[in-house]
């Protein structure tokens, strides 16, 4: 039943009943009646969920107050509720403004309009209160702890009413700004001093925003024995942080609980984020500064464990900036050290002259900030040069007093050539190759050639790296370790990114074949092979769910356990394979299956499949008879009490042949799988007699149709089986279980 969109008040529109703390006799809740009826005027009688709402303005936004889901049932559309009462929130709000309720009846939109609130008798009380005669409120009055609360209307209290000296009250506060005059305030004798804004604590001397006495003028808190601070910050009652002495006795600023922030110690001052001092920065009683170490050793000194802890970063705060350190002798720069971002480069040069520079690629230039090659050495005499004879020019000869013990340059071959011995062994190059060799036969060494590829003992490598040796150990790769019980191996990347490993695992004693963090294959020093496992207990251990073979027709065949049934299943992961097949691929012959116990999970009978000179007709369910002219064939039985009956169709009903019997080449094969065993649903015709579990069949005249068996005599060598399921009438499908008899 819809409801009305408005509710008539009765009597008063609501009785509100205010509140004090000073006459807890009062009602805290407010006693609303109104009158509901429906849609079509009738008054409500039945139990209505309504809701009533609180509002602090007309509009009707956002109530001050709610009930709440709240059941009424209206005697002819009369009903009265109390607002505030439990289960109801309670009614807390202030009431010294006016309210209007929201009433909202059932699935309706609320009320409208909103209905004010008006005044009730309890509401005369607090006009009352308004008049204090004289002599009301006394000194006793305002230090009787029992009254909780004095309330007065404005201008009730006057200047004679007070006494001149002070107004006492025990625990009262106050609101809103405190004005005093210069020197207005002091507590004691000057325990707290306010002068021009400045306030003094123990002394009128208030020089500063904050002055404390001489001779106790700090702010002292004690946690425990062994910490005394001189300034706690809280959060509740957790400490956030201090200022004072910590607990070695030091002073510190503090920040959390692990004691990070900044502190001095007897040698040090250090400033730090951890309780590891060695993680900031630390400044000795010398002035060296230290960096992650508490005892640098320089006026600079920075301590890391490798990159990038022991680097330090010079950064700018945009693109096209330079960054660097520069070199002073007593205040007169010497040297530099810095990126150039006009050239690209770092450079090490002289106060302004040109010196070294290096390449975001690495070339090296000496006198040229543009080095076109690793090593490039521009200007007037920009080179070193030696000659020796007209057949070699060196760059570079080393030698010991007049003799040449090795050379950077050409050899007598035109290569380029770094040189020890008089047999030019070392590092030479040529065209297409560079050569490093201690022999001078180029394959005894390292080669690489222009193409990038480096080769050991052969000087055409054919791929990056290309070792060649006359049989074990020339042509075998070493990766020994330093010490016992440690791994050695290759590491496989694709882009930076670790892809594989092939590696001595030693905890384990077998050489492992794994992805990145992974059990993959493991051969044990025994030979063992383990797939899934680091310690193979066969030739060959597989740990895991399924050993999967994939066929050319996506047979994914699998060998494995499941882990539940407690079983060894041979299957397959595709869903379209549904046959298992033991085959000889040699002979293209199926193979003979020894077992112990044969479950069949998947079909109820026994079936063979046969030919039929009526291929198009026998479908599932069809009782079939032995042909006279096709040895070995069948075709449908036509006739009643037929001695030649053979079986029946499997697969009709959704139950499939449990197992099917043939050889292939021989007239013990076909297309057609006929039931000889088992529970199998069979065609059978009603009308020559009601069908019910218990009655054997026969065949009948209906094509392909069982009956009812009612001539016994008849029946003797025509029968295909017992009934399980009945039909009682007409055509249709019932439930054989096939003995031939």
């Amino acid at each position: 039943m819809r409801k009305s969109g408005q509710a008539t008040l009765l009597g008063l529109s609501a009785v509100l009943i205010l509140i004090t703390a000073a006459f807890a006799a009062v009602p805290q809740t407010i006693n609303y009646q109104g009158y509901l009826k429906g849609s079509s005027g009738a008054p409500v009688n039945s139990a209505t969920n309504m809701v009533f709402s609180l509002y602090s303005t007309t509009s009707g936004v956002r109530p001050v107050w709610g009930s709440g889901t709240v059941s009424i049932t209206p005697a002819n559309g009369i009903y009265s509720v109390e607002l505030g009462k439990s289960p109801q929130p309670a009614l807390g709000i202030a009431f010294n403004r006016p309210y209007w309720l929201g009433i909202t009846a059932g699935t309706d939109p609320e009320m409208r309009p909103l209905q004010p609130l008006t005044s009730v008798p309890y509401a005369l009380h607090a006009v009352e209160s308004e008049i204090v005669p004289d002599g009301s409120i006394t000194a006793a009055k305002l230090a009787d702890s029992s009254v909780s609360a004095v309330k007065l209307a404005d201008g009730s209290i006057t200047a004679a009413k007070l006494d001149t000296a002070y107004v006492k009250k025990a625990g009262d506060t106050m609101t809103g700004v405190l004005a005093l005059p210069v020197n207005g305030l002091a507590v004691g004798t000057n325990q707290l001093v306010v002068n021009n804004g400045n306030v003094g604590i123990g002394t009128t001397t208030t020089p500063a925003r904050l002055s404390l006495a001489a001779t106790s003028g700090f702010m002292a808190d004690y946690g425990s024995s062994s910490t005394w601070g001189v300034l706690r910050f809280l959060e509740g009652p957790t400490v956030r942080s201090y200022l004072g002495y910590g607990d070695t006795g030091g002073f510190m600023v503090n920040s959390l609980a692990d004691s990070s922030g900044f502190y001095a110690v007897t040698g040090g001052l250090h400033l730090t984020a951890n309780v590891d001092a060695t993680k900031g920065i630390t400044v000795t009683p010398t002035g060296n500064i230290g960096v992650g170490t508490t005892a640098p050793a320089a006026r600079m000194h920075l301590k890391g464990n490798s990159y990038p802890d022991s680097f330090m970063f010079l950064d700018t705060t945009a693109a096209a900036q330079d960054s660097g350190l520069r070199f002073l002798e007593n205040g007169v720069t010497k040297s530099h050290l810095y990126w150039s971002t006009a050239t690209q480069t770092l450079k090490l040069q002289g106060s302004g002259a040109s010196g070294l520079d290096i390449t975001t690629t690495g070339n090296i230039g000496i006198g040229t900030a543009t080095p076109s090659a690793k090593f490039s050495v521009s200007g007037t005499g920009g080179f070193i040069s030696d000659f020796a004879s007209t057949s070699t020019w060196g760059i570079l000869r080393f030698l010991e007093g007049a003799t040449t013990r090795t050379y950077l340059g050409y050899g007598d071959t035109g290569g380029f050539l770094t040189n020890s011995t008089a047999d030019s062994s070392g590092l030479r190059a040529v065209t297409g190759s560079l050569h490093l060799t201690a022999n001078t036969d180029a394959t005894r060494g390292i080669t690489i050639t222009s193409a990038g590829n480096a080769g050991m003992g052969t000087t055409t490598p054919a791929a990056r790296f290309h070792l060649k040796g006359n049989s074990y150990p020339d042509s075998f790769i070493f990766l020994d370790t330093t010490a016992a019980a440690q791994d050695s191996g290759l590491r496989f990347l694709e882009n930076g990114v670790t892809k594989s490993h092939l590696f001595w695992l030693s905890s384990a004693q077998t050489l492992a074949l794994r992805g990145s963090g992974y059990l993959g294959l493991d051969i044990a020093a025994n030979g063992n092979v383990g797939v899934g496992t680091t310690a193979p207990a066969e030739k060959m251990h597989v740990w895991g769910d399924f050993l999967r073979v994939e066929g050319g027709g996506s047979e994914r065949a699998y060998i494995g356990g499941d882990g539940a049934g407690g079983d060894v299943q041979i299957g397959s992961m595709n869903a379209a394979i549904t046959n298992v097949a033991m085959y000889n691929t040699a002979t293209n012959t199926y193979m003979s299956v020894y077992l112990k116990n044969v479950h069949v999970m998947g079909g109820a009978d026994l079936a063979e499949p046969f030919n039929t000179v009526d291929a198009n007709k026998p479908e599932p369910g069809m009782v079939m008879a032995i042909d006279s002219n096709n040895p070995g064939q069948l075709l449908l039985a036509e006739t009643a009490y037929d001695t030649k009956v053979a079986g029946i169709v499997s697969g009709a009903n959704g139950i499939s042949a449990g197992m099917t019997m043939s050889q292939e080449g021989t007239l013990a094969s076909g297309s057609v799988p006929v039931a000889l065993s088992g529970r199998v649903y069979a065609w059978a015709d009603a009308s020559y007699g009601a069908i019910t579990p218990g009655d054997l069949l026969t065949t009948s005249d209906t094509p392909g149709h069982a009956m009812k068996v009612a001539d016994h005599g008849r029946a003797q060598g025509a029968i295909i089986g017992k009934a399980m399921s009945k039909l009682s009438e007409g055509k249709g499908l019932v439930l054989v279980l096939v003995t031939l008899q």
